[in-house]
């Protein structure tokens, strides 16, 4: 059989293992794959398609399961053809892990640690006060030394709880106590305590879109199944449609959207607790770098507002400090902490506790306060030489939206502007922008680029940028421009 005719697509949200089967369900109800034929090896499938094969053998599975093929991963398939095929009964397809796995691009979970210029969600390391940092540490461990060198209790260091309670209810509105906050080592373990305490395989999460890869791909490793939820300039749309079969969590990042930057508007935000209350819905509010804004005072926290105990709320240290730290922490609403205390057990990893007492000390003596108050005066100049920059260089391709919080700043392309032409160039300039498109697709968006700047200089930003429209234009030959123009937008 020829297989030139199957339409595989990497951007979409459909894992690749259905794309396949659907294709193979449509050819064999149509009769182009006819009753008895065999169907490629897996292996020869899987090399002409590019997938893994994984994606190919669970297709071929699916489809023998409903009826459609004969045979085995071992000896091959055949097609059975419409004349011989049941009409298949609806079924929870059983949920495999490791094709999820296949399917997870390793190289966007992580942050790499020598970024290229530009590159969105990256904090400055080189103006933290290391040398105060250093102080502290030296400090923690001459007075509690024996007591730090032992395992902490697993909602984590008591001092620490202690003292992030009390920053959180003072700068971000959280209503709560030291016993309601769990330490985490870092924010994907948080997400994971969040996940593996609330959700089972199957379950229904909702999700912003466009969102942060790795908390999707953290969902669908989960066996979650993923609705995304639209956003617009105020913020997530809660699935009002959705209240007969409603998600059992939300993720939400309200004081600053990842990658739009927009802040969660007054009345999606009662929307949104609204919808939790009536449906018994679990909020998840990732509030990671919401301290940062550079205009007026940062939105007050969604946790702050729920008065029904339906929000889990989620900080972290590696956009306010350093991303090495990987110190993060949860606040659970108290008829959830028993349950959370208990994963918590289970997952076992903890922050080395003389980093926990370092950071308390760092807190209680107003050094975290005085730090990012520092950089949100620095953050804001190198967004506003980020925003001159495009203007200056990239104003024939790039429209910069301007940012008042966060780490990055979404640029939009001027009509007919083709995205992935455009993210090519900066590649070739040695510069790391990302296309829009990569972090969800929806027909609200126009194409755009997302762009860091707080991790590079202001004389980076602009050498990087320069360096970048350079590229862009010199690429600019026939053949190059017939792709980047591409199709006028309707």
């Amino acid at each position: 059989m020829e297989m030139g005719g199957f339409s595989i697509s990497r951007d979409s949200d459909v894992p690749l293992y259905r794309q396949l089967e659907t294709s193979l369900r449509d050819a064999l109800a149509a009769g182009a794959i006819p009753p008895g034929e065999r169907l490629p090896a897996i292996q020869e499938m899987a090399v002409e398609l590019h997938v893994s094969r994984n994606t190919v053998r669970r297709a071929f599975q699916n489809l023998a399961a409903d009826g459609l093929l004969e045979g085995s991963a071992a000896s091959g398939f055949r097609a059975r053809g419409p004349a011989h095929s049941p009409t298949p009964s609806p079924r929870q397809p059983e949920f495999n892990r490791p094709a999820v796995l296949e399917e997870i691009e390793l190289g966007r979970l992580r942050a790499p640690a020598y970024p290229q210029p530009l590159q969105p969600d990256f904090p400055d390391i080189e103006e933290f006060p290391l040398k105060c940092w250093e102080s502290l540490r030296a400090q923690v461990l001459k007075q509690s030394a024996p007591d730090l060198l032992r395992h902490v209790e697993a909602a984590g260091y008591l001092p620490l709880r202690e003292a992030i309670a009390v920053r959180l209810r003072e700068t971000r509105g959280v209503n709560c106590t030291a016993k309601q906050v769990i330490v985490c080592a870092g924010a994907q373990q948080a997400l994971h305590l969040a996940i593996q305490t609330l959700l089972s395989p199957g379950g229904l999460v909702g999700m912003e879109e466009p969102g942060r890869y790795a908390v999707k791909a953290a969902f669908l490793h989960a066996g979650a199944r993923v609705l995304p939820l639209l956003v617009d300039e105020e913020g997530m749309i809660a699935p009002e449609a959705r209240r007969q079969n409603p998600p059992v969590l939300m993720y939400v990042t309200p004081a600053n959207q990842f990658p739009l930057g927009v802040k969660l508007s007054n009345a999606r935000r009662s929307s949104l607790l609204e919808f939790a209350r009536d449906t018994f819905t679990w909020i998840l509010e990732d509030d990671s770098g919401g301290e940062l804004c550079y205009s007026g005072q940062p939105a007050s926290s969604l946790q702050g507002a729920d008065g029904h105990g339906r929000v889990v709320y989620l900080g972290a240290t590696g956009k306010t400090l350093f991303p090495s730290l990987e110190i993060a922490y949860l606040v659970v609403p108290p008829a959830l902490l028993e349950n959370f205390l208990k994963t918590k057990e289970l997952l076992g990893a903890q922050p080395c506790a003389i980093d926990q007492a370092t950071l308390a000390q760092f807190i209680l003596e107003g050094h975290l306060e005085a730090h990012v108050r520092r950089m949100n005066t620095l953050y804001y100049q190198r967004l506003q030489a980020l925003a001159q920059s495009v203007d200056a260089e990239l104003n024939e391709f790039i429209d910069p939206e301007q940012a008042d919080g966060g780490l990055q700043a979404v640029g939009w392309l001027k009509r007919g502007i083709d995205e992935q032409a455009v993210v090519q160039s900066a590649s070739g300039a040695q510069v790391d922008v990302r296309p829009l498109s990569s972090f969800g697709r929806t027909a609200l968006l126009r194409p755009g680029v997302v762009f860091g700047f707080a991790g590079s200089s202001e004389k980076q930003i602009a050498a990087a940028v320069k360096r970048f429209a350079r590229t862009l234009r010199g690429a600019a030959r026939p053949n190059f421009l017939q792709r980047l123009v591409g199709r006028p937008q309707q």
